[in-house]
């Protein structure tokens, strides 16, 4: 399967952080999802496609790097940008890791991330989903014309 433009997997245990970059991509048109856990991240890696995963260090059961790893044992050619307040040394080791194509030192801003995604040419769906579409708008324009009509007519 292709993934979908725009769609976006966000791997972080701090939950405002995490809703935080969701609602910030979410306003320029990505779709995101979000994952607090490795377990998590895997069940939505297995059943989703994504253009793109954001995955920090510290997760509460175990390493971002070592989570990459098993995604991309499962989908090789999925991109990260790896996300992290550590230490040079993880710095380091995660920028030498293929997968990798960007590594973000927290915090990070969200001209830094729009810049980023802009940079490995992510872009957001043609559209963002409204609250109801043509369709809908159309019923419920006509059941509320008939409204009007029996209210008038009784």
């Amino acid at each position: 399967m292709l993934a979908i433009k725009g769609n976006i997997l966000i791997i972080e245990d701090e939950v405002l952080v995490a809703v935080n970059y969701k609602d910030c991509l979410e306003a320029q048109g990505y779709t995101c999802q979000l994952a607090h856990k490795i377990q998590d991240a895997l069940h939505f890696i297995k059943n989703n496609d994504y253009s793109l995963v954001f995955c920090d260090h510290d997760l509460p059961d175990g390493k971002g790097l070592d989570l990459i790893e098993k995604i991309c044992e499962i989908k090789p050619d999925l991109k990260f940008i790896y996300m992290t307040a550590a230490t040079p040394t993880v710095l380091k080791k995660a920028a030498g890791t293929a997968q990798v194509s960007h590594v973000l030192t927290k915090p990070v801003s969200e001209k830094t991330i729009l810049e980023t995604l802009n940079e490995m040419k992510i872009v957001p769906k043609k559209y963002i989903n409204r609250f109801i579409g043509p369709k809908e708008r159309q019923m419920i324009l006509e059941i509320h014309k008939d409204g009007r009509n029996e209210k008038n007519n009784g």
